[in-house]
């Protein structure tokens, strides 16, 4: 029982420690690395005239604008009634692809005019998008079809989202009150407030979809031979994908004017108000989508000796973070499946924001698992990890226990100490752990035979090194106790050591290792106590008592990574 409670407490100790780490700065600038769409659907005619004025998305996202000269604009009534049930991916997919919102978008990232062919020139203006290396397959006599991995920036396009906010049972503050039965006294707001559905979609523009669009639809000149392209691009359907739907509140009101005897807004309020519940629902959603995976930032890999990409404290990259190696294959299906290659931390992390002379550096990682990476299509993305490992461990040779361990990554904590486009590896991976053991066995003490129970818990220091990427080896000191309490007596022999050692892991799996361990230990004194603790001797003679709870131990067991 003693040993599960001073788990317990090891683990709350881990969380408290992580807790320093997970504070976000709101200061950060964002780099504009994703574009995004904000339609409002609502029968409401007044709400919906909100939404005819432009809403810009925060500045951390390019607002994909919708030319309405170029395809079919939203239809407002596709979807028919639209203020109860949350809608599935199909229904949302049919609402996208009847209004040409794939295409839509695609002529935006690829400059497409209104006669059907694309501005080459306008693209490269943009700098979203590297078109030139493109366009020169395209025109190869050869005809050599062209992959999502020949456009630099593919990334961005395949990073297009639309947000749908759909307002349901919008009521005046008076309606609310009278439905809800509220006291005159407490009738102290007027105004709006509503219920509304949001939903996050992501136009699924993969390796598949991209090459098909490359090869068929982005045409650069009016032929008769490119005519049927054109046609076909603005009746194809495009890929969507439901990532949250999600329902929720907003009110946007003000205090009632006692001397206004009205029950009427005025219209020029009125207006304002059903704005700013709009601005104020897509602001909400906004919010809560930013938590979601995927906008979590991520980028591809420009080199791997060391492994490095374009990316900095523009996309909110820490030192000595984690972050895994995907790339991109096609199923039996065609379908487009992310394969996890490998994960790699942080060493080097170059200040890119807007202005700073770290813009167009690279930023440094090394890998601590997976399978031999490479600059060929594959791309980092943040993980979230909580900087802690949990061991477990059991000796064989020497003291003898069975323990549990839990590490601290405090080496995340250096970030914004290091220098930017400084390497750090060899800050990188330091930790702090806290161990908890036990054994028991029998021992004589007072000339009999006695059964013992042994206690110990440790703190202590240590680094990785990873040597190569399936290996790490671990050296660490600590400062330890053990308390050992024997059937028939409330007395309890206490001693303190120093334990120094070396761990050796070997990679199951990226977050699952088999550990190794060697360890000696130091003993530094002994006290016996009596069971109101007060002390019987100082000098306990603990080696010649317990001959095996001293000295050099082996153990074997294993870590998660989290």
């Amino acid at each position: 029982m003693k040993f599960y409670l001073l788990l317990i407490n090891l683990i709350l100790c881990s969380f408290l420690l992580n807790a320093q780490n997970i504070q976000r700065n709101s200061n950060n600038e964002n780099s504009k690395n994703k574009g995004l769409v904000i339609i409002g659907l609502t029968n409401n005619r007044e709400v919906e005239k909100q939404f005819e004025e432009k809403i810009s998305p925060s500045g951390d996202y390019l607002n994909i604008e919708i030319s309405n000269n170029v395809l079919k604009p939203l239809d407002e009534n596709i979807l028919g009634n639209i203020e109860s049930k949350l809608f599935s991916e199909e229904d949302l997919n049919l609402l996208l692809n009847n209004n040409k919102l794939g295409q839509q978008i695609l002529s935006f990232w690829f400059a497409r005019r209104a006669d059907g062919t694309f501005d080459i020139k306008s693209i490269q203006e943009k700098k979203h998008i590297d078109i030139h290396e493109v366009v020169s397959l395209l025109q190869q006599t050869d005809k050599k079809r062209v992959g999502a991995d020949d456009i630099s920036g593919f990334d961005v396009v395949n990073k297009s989202y639309i947000i749908l906010v759909d307002f349901k049972d919008i009521q005046s503050m008076d309606e609310y009150y009278d439905q809800n039965d509220i006291e005159d006294e407490y009738r102290i707001l007027e105004g709006f407030i509503s219920g509304f559905n949001y939903y996050l979609m992501k136009l699924d523009f993969n390796n598949f979809v991209a090459s098909h669009f490359l090869n068929n639809y982005l045409i650069t000149e009016e032929t008769k031979q490119n005519l049927n392209k054109k046609q076909e691009f603005v009746t194809v359907d495009f890929p969507f994908v439901l990532i949250k739907a999600k329902s929720d509140q907003v009110a946007s009101t003000l205090h009632t004017d006692p001397e206004n005897e009205s029950s009427e807004l005025d219209p020029e309020l009125s207006r304002r108000l059903l704005g700013q519940l709009v601005n104020l629902a897509v602001n909400k959603a906004l919010l809560n989508i930013e938590r979601e995976d995927h906008f979590y930032k991520y980028n591809r890999i420009q080199s791997t000796k060391p492994v490095a990409a374009s990316m900095g404290m523009n996309e909110e990259l820490k030192f000595d973070s984690r972050y895994s190696v995907f790339t991109n294959q096609i199923n039996e299906l065609g379908k487009v499946e992310k394969e996890k290659i490998g994960v790699v931390k942080s060493v080097k992390v170059v200040d890119n924001r807007p202005g700073r002379e770290g813009v167009g550096d690279l930023s440094e990682f090394y890998q601590i698992g997976g399978k031999k990476i490479t600059s060929s299509g594959m791309y980092l993305e943040r993980k979230k990890d909580l900087g802690i490992n949990i061991g477990f461990d059991r000796s064989f040779y020497g003291p003898v226990n069975t323990s549990a361990r839990i590490e601290y990554y405090f080496s995340k904590l250096f970030d914004g100490t290091i220098q930017p486009g400084k390497r750090a590896q060899g800050l990188s991976s330091f930790k702090i752990y806290l161990e908890a053991g036990f054994n028991n066995g029998t021992y004589k003490i007072d000339d009999q035979n006695r059964d013992f129970e042994f206690l110990r818990g440790v703190i202590g220091l240590s680094k990785d090194f990873y040597p190569v990427r399936f290996m790490h080896w671990s050296p660490f000191v600590g400062y330890g106790f053990e308390s050992a309490t024997y059937s028939g007596s409330d007395n309890i022999i206490s001693t303190n050591y120093v334990e120094a050692g070396l761990r050796l892991g070997v990679n199951i799996t990226h977050n699952l290792q088999v550990i190794g361990t060697f360890k000696n230990d130091f003993l530094i004194n002994t006290v016996l106590l009596d069971g109101e603790r007060e002390v019987i001797s100082e000098n306990f003679n603990y080696v010649r008592t317990f001959a095996n709870r001293k000295g050099v131990s082996l153990g074997l067991g294993f870590r998660i990574m989290l």
